[in-house]
């Protein structure tokens, strides 16, 4: 489950005693968002150890660089960048993939299922075609549908942590959820539609 994150002025207010040099302040943001990091890291990661790894840097260097951290309006998007610059350096390091390449080893960990559903006494064939389908999209569109849905974070958010304007990011989503539909329908039954209470873009 994802953890209570605070309400964003109470946040904000961590933070900048963050940037005076509060270690307590650190310890608090790192209890607010750690689960949600390491989630959204093995997303991108299969390796847990090295999401781990990265973490504990990214921890590490808002400590070092606290006088000069800038003041985000959105701290968990800001964190959920971070991580993802750190994934991709990471891996480009070992496999010499470019800025713009996108992997197809990123993101191949299944979502979870249970994250994305609404409702729990949905029956286990469901999250078998669930499952199926969201296989069937490519890695930036998984990505997008957990920021979204299990995250719950708006466009704009997503935009910066993805690197992509607000056009791209909902055209990505609309693509994703039209693909995740198409690969859905069975029977003339959306099914997916109600699982992620979201409505489809027309054709």
């Amino acid at each position: 489950m994802i953890s209570q994150h605070p309400h964003s002025l109470e946040a904000q207010h961590v933070w900048l005693q963050l940037c005076q040099g509060d270690s307590a302040a650190l310890n608090q943001v790192a209890e607010w968002y750690y689960a949600a990091l390491l989630n959204y890291g093995l997303k991108l990661e299969r390796d847990r150890e090295l999401v781990k790894d990265l973490l504990q840097e990214l921890f590490l260097e808002l400590w070092t660089r606290r006088e000069s951290l800038p003041k985000p309006e959105d701290i968990k998007a800001y964190l959920f960048a971070i991580l993802r610059n750190k994934i991709y350096r990471s891996y480009r390091q070992q496999s010499g993939y470019s800025h713009e390449a996108y992997p197809e080893s990123l993101g191949s960990e299944e979502l979870g299922v249970e994250s994305l559903l609404i409702h729990q006494e949905t029956q286990e064939e469901y999250h078998l075609r669930l499952t199926k389908a969201l296989e069937s999209l490519s890695p930036r569109q998984r990505e997008i549908i957990f920021l979204h849905y299990y995250e719950g974070l708006s466009h704009d958010q997503i935009a910066e942590i993805m690197q992509l304007n607000h056009q791209s990011v909902y055209n990505l989503l609309s693509r994703s959820l039209k693909e995740l539909r198409n690969a859905w329908v069975v029977g003339g039954v959306l099914w997916v539609a109600n699982a992620l209470s979201f409505p489809f873009p027309e054709n």
